[in-house]
């Protein structure tokens, strides 16, 4: 959990740093990047030091209040991110499929009222367990806290079939849909001649200044990789902890085993690195304005 938080906050930190500072927020793709990263940095920085001192004390002994907040605030910053990830597939699907409507669906007003509804709704959401909707319990080895994975009412039960629907099952389809719709494009224009390759992105810059790559079978690669690790990191994170909620609605969690029930915790915990190392490794801009603050000029120009 040191190492988790340690990582996370330095990693989103910088990488906000990078966007708002050096790049200057220059299109809505990074205006979704920034309010992610932002998030995966307050989440750990804000909770995840309540569970490295239950750990060392190998119990939760913080009372019931520190419990309800812990959890509200970790359940927050995760279901805000997925909802962020949902956006930013979005806006990639716009960009190439529907590139002369792009301007219109993907306008500043449009993403800064997508980019509210992905922390309020999450917010609230959160906030649900605080006014009787489920509750917040003390999880599995008894160091963190979260929703009731084993409710025995109504409430409870419906409350994590709520979640699972409209926080993962939901967000990855759309994640699914979005991306391999983005790829089939890539992979068409990659099978195209070149000559109509060239024309096709050339008419789509005119309308969508963010098309204008050379699209060839090493960016093909690339984008694979990209979507790849993206529905990959996302199922690591949250799959896992859909299984427990699933088990838990239908009375069938290993409560013999409280280590089970509690690893999908820890495996959530990783989204907030997955996320800033894929995007800083993949993301051209963002990996060569970080070359630049960690290396002279001249050695970021012969790197390429």
């Amino acid at each position: 959990m040191t190492l988790i938080t340690t990582g996370s906050v330095m990693l989103n930190g910088l990488a906000s740093y990078v966007i708002f500072a050096k790049l200057r927020v220059s299109n809505q793709q990074m205006k979704i990047l920034l309010s992610m990263f932002i998030a995966d940095a307050l989440t750990p920085a804000l909770s995840y030091p309540l569970v490295i001192y239950a750990n060392f004390k190998m119990r939760w002994d913080l009372g019931s209040h520190a419990c309800s907040y812990y959890a509200f605030v970790t359940s927050t910053g995760g279901l805000t991110t997925i909802y962020h990830l949902v956006l930013l597939s979005w806006e990639r699907f716009c960009g190439l499929v529907h590139p002369y409507d792009y301007d219109r669906i993907i306008s500043p007003r449009n993403i800064n009222i997508a980019l509210l509804l992905a922390w309020v709704l999450p917010t609230v959401t959160s906030a649900l367990p605080l006014f009787g909707w489920s509750s917040y319990v003390v999880e599995g080895i008894g160091t963190s806290c979260s929703f009731d994975l084993s409710p025995i009412s109504w409430s409870g039960k419906s409350f994590n079939v709520f979640l699972i629907i409209f926080y993962f099952a939901l967000p990855m389809i759309f994640i699914i849909y979005f991306n391999s719709s983005f790829l089939s494009v890539v992979f068409e224009l990659v099978r195209c001649p070149c000559e109509v390759r060239k024309r096709f992105i050339n008419q789509l810059s005119q309308h969508n200044p963010l098309c204008q790559a050379s699209f060839d079978r090493k960016l093909a690669k690339q984008m694979s990789v990209l979507v790849t690790l993206l529905i990959t990191c996302f199922l690591l994170s949250w799959l896992p902890y859909a299984i427990i909620a699933i088990l838990g609605i239908f009375d069938k969690l290993p409560h013999d085993n409280p280590t089970a029930i509690s690893l999908p915790s820890f495996f959530a915990k990783m989204y907030t690195i997955y996320d800033s190392l894929v995007y800083c490794y993949l993301d051209k801009r963002l990996r060569k304005a970080l070359r630049l603050l960690f290396c002279k000029p001249n050695t970021v120009s012969s790197m390429g």
